[in-house]
């Protein structure tokens, strides 16, 4: 053994009991989950594919005991699918109940929100002189057979 090794060992040992014991963490407590907060996690579970402890935390502004205390029971009521392992330190789960018209719907900030489809050519007007002059003709021979 090295000295210096061997003087430090003896340096822990030494100074070992006059350093405060660690404590152990106690589990944290339950969090009591608002109707209105499962409520806010149902409809974000319905608008997204994939659901995590971070989206709950961010999207409804709920702390990470109360974000972890939703997902467990959005998967006890079947909205989610089991939980899986921690994706960038947070735990997530697949939407049982995906809605593609709530995904449409949902905007992002900084993004524009979808538009419907627009004419190329916004400053013309559609001819619509076909389209007239082939109604005329159907009045025609419909009030021409009318009279006969």
């Amino acid at each position: 053994m090295k000295r210096r090794g061997f003087l430090q060992l003896i340096g822990a040992a030494t100074t070992a009991p006059f350093l405060p014991a660690p404590m152990v963490r106690a589990a944290a407590p339950a969090a009591a989950l608002t109707t209105s907060s499962v409520h806010a996690a149902i409809l974000h579970a319905g608008a997204r594919t994939s659901i995590s402890r971070w989206g709950l935390m961010s999207q409804l502004g709920v702390g990470k005991v109360e974000a972890d205390a939703l997902m467990r029971e959005l998967s006890h009521r079947g909205i989610i699918g089991s939980l899986n392992g921690a994706s960038n330190g947070s735990p997530w789960a697949r939407s049982k109940i995906a809605n593609p018209a709530m995904m449409r719907a949902r905007t992002h900030p900084g993004k524009p929100a979808p538009q419907a489809h627009k004419n190329k050519h916004p400053d013309t007007q559609p001819n619509i002189d076909l389209l007239m002059m082939h109604l005329r003709q159907i009045s025609a021979r419909y009030f021409a057979a009318q009279t006969a």
